[in-house]
């Protein structure tokens, strides 16, 4: 089980549960100041959904190849950061339990901003639902 009472990205430990991973966009939005994108993010060898993700960013906030590679690329946040040796902090974590209309299924899910560890300028919300 992943835990999600955490203050770090929650790539690094998708990773190590479950290998590759990949994001499946499912909706994007955009304006001026934020890019928005909600998505699923599977398991490489499986193709099998782990979780279901939603985040909001401010796009001042990061570099433009940044930006560019998360519209355009299927790699998850948490490694791009990583990618681009941007050191961020996880603060106000939020831990909730959303239940399925459909199939009456609790879920576990978190909500948190990631700063900028450096200058502490918001660079994101995020909003993450475990599968299981």
């Amino acid at each position: 089980m992943i835990n999600l009472n955490h203050t770090k990205l929650m790539t690094p430990f998708l990773i190590k549960k479950y290998g590759a991973i990949y994001v499946e966009t499912t909706v994007e939005k955009e304006d001026e100041f934020t890019f928005s994108r909600t998505s699923i993010i599977r398991q490489t060898s499986t193709n099998n959904k782990i979780l279901d993700a939603k985040i909001k960013v401010q796009k001042s906030a990061l570099p433009a190849l940044f930006i560019e590679q998360l519209k355009n690329t299927n790699i998850a946040f948490g490694q791009l950061l990583q990618d681009h040796q941007i050191e961020v902090n996880i603060e106000n974590l939020q831990l909730f339990t959303p239940r399925l209309e459909l199939t009456k299924k609790q879920r576990r899910g978190r909500r948190v901003d990631i700063v900028d560890a450096v200058s502490h300028v918001l660079i994101c919300h995020v909003e993450e639902i475990l599968v299981n």
